[in-house]
């Protein structure tokens, strides 16, 4: 599994890129997965899109629900289509993929998409073991992180490396996710939730940050040549990316059935053991969670999304 890191910056300085590192390649086979192939808008309060109008409250977008959906998919709204080949999620923390969209990266992978793993933060603050110290946490966290996105068939994981808690969206954050985006060249972009919801544990600040660094850099960073020169110097040509997904529970435009991926999701998240003692705790939880948000569609279990398009 490929592992780009960012450069530590200079004291006082704010500019750090992220040179391609190359670590070891995780693919379906290794993570047990019996042979199934893991291959390799923003807008402002009122747009129009094909011809149909979306409109922007409490700091989300919403667009054409209903359009959406059968452009996703006719007969159930959930399938990925054709036009997405390679696709990151960009989150705060090792885990975070899991919870969020763990369901949905093997779904993905079992269609044989390439899904890469962005990871913004090192997960250093993350522990109630007062033995523990944050360089040690660190190593943990990496491995079970690998560990995870093994048996989820995700092809590459980039650790960026930022302090836990502590991520901010300055010009260094922007250049590493951009980095990694021009890099991996994705069509879809999954991402937590920019926004403070009543869901305190979704909506952790490095959540929310995270999300804002990945939309700041879809549009227009990712997209500009002129936008951060160094990487252009490294050969890390602009990319646009197609759409963007955002990790949302209430009222969402995609819906993603998880019925026969629930299994994997949570086999993922077991990786997670120094987040997670109580594993069948974790466990119930989990599946309560994703029969909620199924329910509204009859599904068994369900992750759930707002779509961003981005305009060409």
């Amino acid at each position: 599994m490929e592992d780009h890191r960012r450069q530590p910056r200079e004291r006082g300085r704010d500019d750090g890129a992220v040179p391609p590192q190359h670590g070891e390649a995780r693919d379906a086979d290794a993570a047990g997965l019996g042979g199934q192939r893991a291959d390799e808008r923003v807008g402002g309060e009122q747009e129009q899109e094909d011809g149909g109008e979306r409109s922007s409250h409490d700091g989300r977008i919403i667009a054409n629900r209903g359009r959406m959906a059968e452009a996703l998919n006719p007969g159930r709204g959930e399938d990925m289509p054709e036009r997405i080949k390679r696709v990151m999620v960009v989150t705060a923390h090792p885990d975070d993929s899991e919870f969020g969209a763990g369901g949905t990266v093997a779904k993905l992978t079992r269609e044989g998409k390439t899904v890469i793993y962005c990871i913004l933060t090192n997960g250093n603050k993350g522990s109630s073991d007062r033995s523990m110290t944050p360089e040690r946490l660190v190593g943990i966290r990496e491995e079970e992180q690998k560990n995870a996105a093994r048996v989820l068939g995700v092809d590459t994981v980039d650790f960026l490396g930022f302090p836990d808690c502590e991520l901010e969206n300055t010009r260094e954050s922007r250049m590493a996710v951009t980095a990694a985006i021009r890099r991996h060249k994705p069509d879809l972009i999954i991402c937590q939730n920019p926004n403070r919801t009543k869901n305190l544990g979704g909506s952790h600040r490095d959540h929310r940050v995270a999300a804002g660094i990945a939309l700041d850099c879809v549009y227009p960073l990712a997209r500009d040549h002129m936008a951060f020169p160094e990487l252009m110097a490294q050969g890390l040509e602009p990319h646009k990316v197609k759409e963007v997904h955002t990790m949302w529970w209430d009222d969402p435009e995609i819906v993603v059935d998880t019925s026969d991926t629930i299994d994997l999701k949570i086999k993922a998240l077991q990786c997670h053991v120094s987040q997670l003692p109580d594993l069948a705790g974790m466990e119930k939880r989990v599946r309560e969670r994703g029969a909620l948000l199924g329910k509204p569609k009859g599904y068994a279990y369900a992750e759930t999304f707002d779509r961003i398009l981005i305009e060409r």
